[in-house]
């Protein structure tokens, strides 16, 4: 029961950042967003990739995981929902800086890779 109403806050989360995202693409540009629209911007356009991928990390380890696994927790997608979300939008910041090489990208995911392990071993 814990896990539904988890899995719903997070898509509700998610939807209403979709809204704002969506709605700052069609009814402005980022010359009149200003620097705190455009941040703001990233910060919805980020909360909104982690819920859609905490979601879909879920329900693939529902229909591929095992079975066994039906009281898991809902913890560690949305773990790795952030995680992924986050890196993302860092990766999509970056390039619409254009500031993103190569070299930051595989830097940005090994530190996404080393934060998961950690989270995994340290429960």
């Amino acid at each position: 029961m814990a896990t539904k109403l988890n899995q719903l806050k997070v898509g509700f989360y998610g939807a209403i950042a979709w809204v704002f995202v969506i709605a700052a693409l069609w009814l402005a540009t980022p010359a009149n967003l200003k620097p705190i629209g455009v941040t703001l911007w990233f910060l919805f356009l980020a909360l909104g990739l982690c819920c859609i991928l905490a979601l879909i990390i879920d329900a693939a380890k529902r229909l591929f995981g095992p079975k066994k696994a039906e009281g898991r927790s809902f913890e560690p997608s949305l773990r790795q929902g952030v995680l992924l979300g986050l890196w993302a939008t860092i990766l999509l910041a970056m390039s619409s800086l254009r500031q993103l090489s190569l070299r930051d990208t595989l830097l940005s995911a090994i530190l996404i890779i080393i934060i998961e392990i950690y989270l995994r071993l340290s429960k």
